[in-house]
């Protein structure tokens, strides 16, 4: 992938993402921006400046996914280390995540009731709606729990084994996942 970044500088990227994003949406394209933190040599001001771009993309319809670094195979860096969050990341970068946050759940609100316009079947619309919106309510509440605490949230991440569920504990999901449906019912 060499000179994949060409003929733009670095210094050339947020202008880059914002255009890019704008024309994306003109053409009714919705796009998923990555990020990479934690990359060698990566300073506040670099963080500084990936803010001001989070906050450049505020009116935008787009997704932002902030990544950890990783060392790739064949590369420039492929002898560096990996990012881990507690060695790599500052204040700015807890910020950083957090800006990602919300302006991925305010998107994805707003993303929602364009893409349930589309569905022609009222009660299909409906379900689909209420099933995302709880969802988003879920994602909101592990957001709160990361602004109390982002370490004591990746503790409690980290001890999920996703490829052990049992019975229970779909059953359990089902439960809730009901419970939230009449939550939402009972409120609308």
């Amino acid at each position: 992938m060499a000179g994949k970044p060409r003929p733009w500088k670095p210094e050339d990227w947020p202008w880059l993402v914002v255009e890019g994003t704008g024309i994306l949406n003109d053409n009714g394209l919705l796009p998923c921006n990555t990020m990479i933190l934690g990359l060698p040599g990566e300073n506040d001001m670099d963080v500084l400046a990936t803010l001001d771009l989070v906050e450049q993309l505020r009116g935008y319809g787009c997704w932002l996914f902030p990544l950890l670094f990783v060392p790739m195979g064949r590369s420039m860096l492929e002898k560096e280390g990996f990012a881990y969050l507690r060695e790599t990341f500052g204040p700015l970068h807890w910020e950083l995540l957090l800006k990602c946050f919300e302006h991925d759940l305010r998107f994805s609100r707003k993303a929602l009731d364009v893409l349930a316009r589309r569905v022609r079947n009222p009660l299909a619309r409906r379900m689909a709606t209420s099933y995302i919106n709880m969802g988003i309510e879920v994602i909101e509440k592990v957001r709160d729990e990361f602004v109390r605490d982002p370490y004591a949230l990746l503790e409690k991440a980290a001890r999920i084994n996703v490829f052990s569920a049992g019975l229970r504990d779909l059953v359990s999901l089902a439960r809730w996942g009901l419970q939230m449906a009449v939550a939402h019912v009972r409120r609308a």
